[in-house]
C-alpha cells in the first residue's frame, strides 16, 4: 500500500486501507474527511483504541450514531463524545458550555431550532470562563425565558 491513503476518494479504497492498513494509516484515515458510512462503522470497530478515539477527537464528520456507539464503550469515550458535533443533543447537554467547540454550538442550536435571541444568549454565556454551567442548563434556561 503505497498509494497516499490520505487521498483516498473512492469507499472501496477507504475500507481496503480501513482492514488492511498499518495501524498509523488507520488513525490518519480515521481523522480524514470524506468517509463513506461503511468506513466508519468498520473503524469504530478497530481493535485499536487509538484509531477509534481518533473518530471523536479528529473527525467532525463521525455520525451520531457512530459518536454514540463509541461513547457507549467506555467512560473515556464518552467523556469525548459529550463535545463532538454529532454527538446526540442528550450528550451534549451534559458537557460544559465553555468546553464546546464553536461548530459544536451551532449544529446543536440547528437542531434545537433556536431563534437568533437564544443563539445570542448561547454565545454570551459561552463567553463566561468560570463558568461550569452545562450546555443544558443553558439551553433550559434559555428556553424557559423564551415561554
Amino acid at each position: 500500500m503505497c498509494e497516499r491513503y490520505l487521498d483516498l476518494v473512492e469507499p472501496q479504497d477507504q475500507l481496503r486501507v480501513a482492514r488492511e492498513g498499518s495501524q498509523h494509516q488507520r488513525w490518519q484515515l480515521a481523522g480524514r474527511e470524506g468517509l463513506s458510512i461503511e468506513t466508519f462503522e468498520l473503524l469504530a470497530h478497530d481493535p485499536d483504541a487509538h484509531v477509534r478515539a481518533s473518530l471523536l477527537v479528529d473527525n467532525y464528520e463521525t455520525p451520531e450514531h457512530v459518536v454514540e456507539h463509541l461513547a457507549a464503550e467506555s467512560n473515556e469515550f464518552a467523556e469525548l463524545a459529550r463535545y463532538h458535533p454529532n454527538a446526540s443533543c442528550e450528550r451534549l447537554d451534559t458537557g460544559v458550555l465553555r468546553d464546546h467547540i464553536l461548530t459544536t454550538i451551532h449544529r446543536y442550536l440547528d437542531r434545537k431550532g433556536a431563534t437568533p435571541d437564544q443563539r445570542r444568549e448561547v454565545y454570551r454565556a459561552m463567553q463566561d470562563e468560570r463558568s461550569t454551567e452545562t450546555l443544558g442548563a443553558v439551553w433550559r434556561r434559555i428556553s424557559a425565558d423564551a415561554r
